[in-house]
């Protein structure tokens, strides 16, 4: 499929809008859709409350990059640096494409799963994603599989951090993380990261046992929801108040009619 180009102009910062190119991953990926159809970033509320909001400047991590779109955000109006995670094959050479093209020189990819122990993994798309590449989920493999399955590594943020953070090196401001159900053992893998660079994070968490979860682990960290959903699928903003403070909105943050109708919707259910 072609690029999709469109103009943003962020909220504060720059007088001018700036061309954004991305390419997706086909024409019927539920994210390429929403972009082409919105001519703006997907789920631009969470990207422009983290920019209003957020920590400024530092290292973020994008967990679950896709195709990028977070990641390019974040590197282009936000981060010193970007940290794209991502394991899925067919999305590694899209991810560094859009990299590429908007925010060069501001990022560096790391093509690995992440979980709680090191392994091997296939990506597998549940039935109900076949139209949204992002639904892919790790099937942990004890041994390598016949026929064309691709695999890739599972490792730990912590192990993965020891060559990214240094410590004369900006520190990690903010972690974004989206992994299908994966996100308790996530953190589990990032102990040492939580404990020592304490990053704001941003995590979508699509169901209610998914919420108390996380909210729970996060919590022996000493962070806490600030109360507000975002996205399509929920996606909530963490920090530690001993720590992180949310800076005032001097802008409001975009909002999507259909999203917000939907959120209305789910949350009445």
């Amino acid at each position: 499929m072609d690029p999709i180009r469109f103009e943003y102009r962020p909220p504060i910062g720059r007088a001018t809008a700036a061309v954004v190119d991305l390419q997706g991953y086909d024409d019927d990926d539920a994210i390429a859709r929403e972009i082409r159809a919105h001519r703006a970033f997907f789920e631009l509320d969470v990207l422009e409350h983290v920019l209003l909001a957020g920590p400024r400047g530092g290292v973020y991590l994008d967990v679950g990059a896709n195709i990028g779109n977070h990641a390019v955000y974040f590197g282009r109006y936000c981060a010193d640096r970007v940290v794209a995670i991502e394991p899925h094959p067919a999305l590694l050479p899209i991810l560094r494409q859009n990299l590429e093209r908007n925010c060069p020189g501001k990022f560096e990819i790391r093509p690995v799963a992440l979980s709680d122990a090191a392994a091997m993994e296939r990506m597998t798309l549940r039935r109900q994603f076949q139209c949204n590449i992002g639904g892919s989920q790790v099937e942990v493999v004890t041994e390598a599989p016949e026929g064309p399955d691709r695999l890739v590594p599972i490792t730990t943020l912590d192990a993965l951090m020891e060559d990214i953070v240094t410590a004369d090196g900006p520190r990690v401001t903010l972690m974004k993380v989206d992994v299908e159900g994966m996100e308790v053992q996530v953190f589990r893998g990032a102990r040492r990261l939580l404990a020592e660079q304490r990053p704001q994070i941003v995590v979508e968490l699509a169901t209610e046992d998914a919420r108390r979860a996380a909210r729970a682990h996060l919590a022996t960290f000493g962070y806490q929801d600030v109360g507000l959903r975002f996205g399509w699928t929920p996606t909530y903003h963490f920090l530690d108040p001993s720590m992180h403070a949310l800076r005032p909105y001097v802008a409001e943050p975009a909002r999507d009619p259909e999203v917000e109708l939907f959120k209305r919707v789910t949350e009445e259910l």
